[in-house]
């Protein structure tokens, strides 16, 4: 049901009838959320920085493609329990490349090859310690 609900409002999304980044839950629109979720990242990220985490941001991907109007921010760190580095980074728009002043700058992504299922396990490895 889900996958035919979103090719639905991908196709009205493609004919203009909508708007996906205004659609809401009654709440909040895809757009607000999305704000709310990139200005939070930032401030997790600042946060780690202050506490000597590696993070760095980019405009171009791993492969060093540019990536136009996004760049890609990264927080590289090693949880306590943890003996390997641990990756989490997100694409965010360059509309807000000025906030992110405290990563370093970086010729291309240092992406490790994590996706969102990996950054959820992540998170909660992160919140199980104080």
């Amino acid at each position: 049901m889900e996958k035919e609900l979103s090719k639905f409002l991908k196709e009205l999304h493609k004919s203009k009838k909508i708007s996906i980044a205004e659609i809401s839950d009654g709440y909040h629109t895809f757009s607000e959320l999305y704000e709310h979720r990139n200005l939070l990242f930032i401030t997790v990220a600042r946060l780690f920085s202050e506490n000597n985490a590696y993070v760095w941001k980019s405009v171009r991907d791993k492969y060093g493609k540019n990536t136009n109007r996004w760049f890609v921010l990264g927080i590289d760190y090693m949880p306590p329990s943890e003996k390997k580095l641990m990756q989490i980074t997100y694409h965010l728009p360059m509309s807000l490349w000025s906030f992110c002043k405290f990563a370093s700058t970086v010729p291309k992504s240092l992406w490790n090859g994590h996706d969102s299922k990996d950054v959820i396990v992540q998170l909660k490895e992160i919140l199980k310690h104080d």
